[in-house]
Formats: C-alpha cells, sequence, structure tokens
C-alpha cells in the first residue's frame, strides 16, 4: 500500500494516465470479447436479411468483405452513411428487399466458392 501511496504523491498525472489507459483497454477487451461470443453463435450467421441490418452487420453475419456486400445491394463506397439500414438502401436503389436478399446470398455463394 505504501508504494501505491508513494506513486499517487509522486507521480500523480502518470498514474491517472496508467489508470485510464487500464481502464480503456477492459473497455475494448470486453467489446472484442461480446463481439466474438456473438458471432460464433450459429443464430446470427447467414441470418435471413431483415430491415433493420446494415451492410457491416451482414457482412459480419455472411463473413463477407463489405466491398462485396456493398456490391451486392448495389451502392457504392460512400454513397451512403455507414449505419444506413436495408430499408433505406431498398428505397434508394428501389429493389425489393427479397432482391437484396437474393443478390447477398449469390454473392456469398460465389465468394465461398473463390475462396475455399
Amino acid at each position: 500500500m505504501r508504494r501505491l501511496s508513494y506513486l499517487w504523491r509522486e507521480h500523480r498525472v502518470l498514474s491517472l494516465a496508467f489508470v485510464m489507459a487500464l481502464a480503456l483497454t477492459t473497455v475494448f477487451l470486453f467489446r472484442i470479447i461480446v463481439g466474438m461470443v456473438y458471432w460464433a453463435d450459429p443464430m446470427h450467421q447467414d441470418r435471413p436479411l431483415e430491415m433493420w441490418m446494415t451492410p457491416r452487420y451482414i457482412s459480419m453475419s455472411f463473413d463477407l468483405p463489405r466491398e462485396e456486400v456493398l456490391d451486392a445491394l448495389g451502392i457504392k463506397e460512400g454513397e451512403l452513411k455507414r449505419s444506413t439500414t436495408l430499408r433505406r438502401i431498398s428505397e434508394h436503389t428501389g429493389v425489393d428487399i427479397k432482391d437484396l436478399e437474393a443478390a447477398v446470398e449469390d454473392a456469398a455463394t460465389k465468394f465461398r466458392a473463390s475462396h475455399p
């Protein structure tokens, strides 16, 4: 305990910086673990498309590169906001959700065939 009081008295700024770095590391580690557990669950893999999904979620669910998903959805990088949902993409492109789902599944099949 004396060492901690010494560090606090003599190196307060450094001690605070260390505690902040430790807190940030803990937060990022927690986020990584939660993400790994979520995406390891087979229930979240190759899910049928729903209107709330984003291209990033689809990319993670189908294990596809983002560019493949964007091509399948018929949008270009930077054309829409990053958090744009399938509902907005469908409205923007004029393509029905079922057609978007078929395009994503087709892209997933082709990608998996070319990248075993």
